[in-house]
């Protein structure tokens, strides 16, 4: 096997999942370290992490799902090694962290405070939107990189989104 993973026709499928799930990666790691710098180690250990198993890709219902699930554990890790709590990034500085296309709430000239929202929330539900709406994933994906339930997904989300419309209604002042 060559030293050079472009050059081994087997790691064809792995590079393209790293181009594919690269900066979802990112992002989500920004999310839980609050580090720019450091979220791009974290997402570079795991990208080692995965290389190890590549050779399993093809036979991986969702190797997105794997990838970020390992994402996730070195993230974990890290705040296991640093004997502290986790404290997330606002969402606006992990969705700073480009994906492609240009934010469409960049031209918005007064922002509700999503952060202070979405604090009233566990840490849980708050994962379970960001990955929903931040990144997007489906219910179904949702469900399986978390080992939780599909039905619990659904009432978890729409009992967090609940609680947030109801926060909502009373953080913004009536227009009557």
């Amino acid at each position: 096997m060559s030293e050079d993973p472009r050059e081994d026709p087997e790691s064809i499928p792995f590079l393209d999942l790293i181009h594919d799930v690269g900066p979802y990666a990112l992002r989500l790691a920004t999310y839980w370290i609050a580090q720019p710098t450091l979220a791009e180690d974290i997402v570079q250990e795991a990208v080692a992490k995965a290389w190890t198993h590549h050779d399993r890709l093809t036979q991986m219902d969702n190797p997105r799902a794997w990838f970020l699930a390992i994402v996730r554990r070195e993230c974990i890790d890290y705040w296991r090694r640093q004997k502290r709590q986790p404290t997330t990034a606002d969402l606006d500085d992990a969705q700073s962290v480009p994906i492609g296309a240009p934010d469409p709430f960049d031209n918005i000239d007064s922002r509700i405070d999503i952060s202070a929202l979405l604090s009233h929330l566990s840490p849980r539900d708050q994962e379970l939107l960001a990955w929903r709406y931040g990144m997007d994933w489906s219910l179904d994906t949702i469900a399986e990189y978390t080992g939780i339930p599909l039905p619990t997904v659904k009432s978890r989300i729409y009992r967090a989104l609940k609680v947030l419309r109801r926060r909502l209604n009373h953080a913004t002042p009536s227009k009557d």
